[in-house]
């Protein structure tokens, strides 16, 4: 139905943003992209696609890119969560580590209940061995929503990595 309706109205941005959203939730990755840009080529101000764009270069490993869009969002408006999010994960991803805990601490001193962050960075720092801090942001991402699925995940990962089996078990049960 989607695609029917970028070939009734194939100038239509939103049009191409739907079919951008249905692409990416049939994880068809790079036709998704491909639809979110033709969405904002048509309309700039599309925020959503902007943002899915960001996200889904970050998933490619195209972290220059999304780093782009997110400044762009901070820029705009410097409480938004999830870009200084992406901001702090772009950069991690580009191995600018220093920058990137600048950004974070920045960031959490800015607002410390940011789970979106806390449970990205606690799952980034997971993955690439740094078990004490993806601990030290699993723990404060639980804290604030304990059913956040991915702020578990993490914690669970460092704490068998930390030689905590049964409290990752434990983690992963909730």
């Amino acid at each position: 139905m989607t695609k029917s309706a970028v070939s009734l109205a194939p100038d239509l941005a939103e049009a191409h943003q739907a079919l951008g959203l249905a692409m990416h939730i049939s994880l068809r990755l790079e036709d998704a992209i491909a639809s979110y840009k033709r969405a904002i080529e048509l309309n700039p101000n599309l925020k959503a696609a902007q943002r899915s764009l960001a996200d889904l270069h970050r998933a490619f490993g195209r972290a220059e890119e999304a780093l782009a869009i997110y400044r762009q969002f901070l820029a705009a408006d410097a409480k938004d969560k999830a870009a200084r999010a992406g901001v702090v994960l772009s950069l991690l991803d580009l191995g600018r580590t220093d920058e990137a805990r600048n950004e974070l601490e920045a960031a959490l001193k800015a607002d410390p209940a940011n789970l979106v962050l806390l449970a990205g960075a606690a799952y980034w720092f997971a993955a690439h061995n740094d078990h004490q801090m993806a601990l030290e942001l699993g723990s404060k991402a639980l804290a604030i929503e304990p059913r956040y699925t991915w702020a578990q995940i993490a914690l669970a990962r460092a704490l068998v990595n930390t030689n905590r089996p049964l409290d990752a078990e434990r983690a992963l049960r909730y």
